[in-house]
């Protein structure tokens, strides 16, 4: 688990391999790196108030995942060479803007609501859409330091992610270690999963 300023990364990604294993990221920077700054091959990452910036390749997306879990909320990935998230990566109250590579993978988008989106490119919403944005500019300054832990990408005068959160849901995630056959279990807005569960 990463907490506060110490959690900045720069020139080195984040990579979750084991199935038993969950980093939780808050108020970090992810920079600098030449391929995803975070992958989740297995496991589960929880990514809040964090800014994902001018990293990487086209090829790839900044957050990625593969049969891991991401959930990010309050987060930035913005200003990106690669495209922004991978297929099926939830955000909620997120800004996904100005990647170079495109803000969505073309996958599944899965979506907990007020969203600023600034280029679908054709990815299906699954989830809750009410108080998202999609299709317009986020209005963004360069990375940079205004005042917060780490450096991030603020919004400018009139943009249009300004006070643009809408009822988000609550969100409560609950993480609970039980053996070796089930090393966690997710309840996630009340509904439990099997999914991170362990191959040995």
């Amino acid at each position: 688990r990463e907490n506060g300023p110490d959690a900045v990364r720069v020139g080195t990604a984040c990579s979750i391999n084991g199935t038993a294993e969950y980093l939780e990221v808050s108020r970090s920077l992810f920079t600098a790196n030449a391929g995803s700054s975070i992958f989740v091959n297995c496991g589960l990452a929880i990514i809040r108030n964090s800014t994902v910036a001018a990293n990487g390749s086209s090829g790839i997306s900044a957050v990625s995942q593969n049969f891991g879990r991401t959930l990010l909320f309050q987060s930035t990935i913005a200003g990106n060479a690669n495209r922004g998230l991978g297929s099926a990566i939830y955000a909620q109250s997120s800004i996904i803007a100005g990647n170079a590579g495109g803000d969505l993978s073309g996958g599944a988008f899965i979506s907990g609501g007020s969203n600023l989106i600034e280029n679908l490119a054709g990815s299906p919403f699954f989830g809750v859409t009410s108080g998202n944005l999609t299709g317009v500019p986020a209005g963004l300054a360069a990375l940079g330091a205004y005042g917060g832990p780490t450096a991030t990408m603020a919004p400018l005068p009139g943009s249009a992610a300004i006070n643009a959160v809408v009822n988000a849901p609550e969100v409560q995630v609950i993480v609970r270690r039980d053996d070796d056959a089930a090393p966690f279990t997710l309840t996630f807005n009340g509904q439990t999963t099997a999914a991170l569960t362990s191959p040995n």
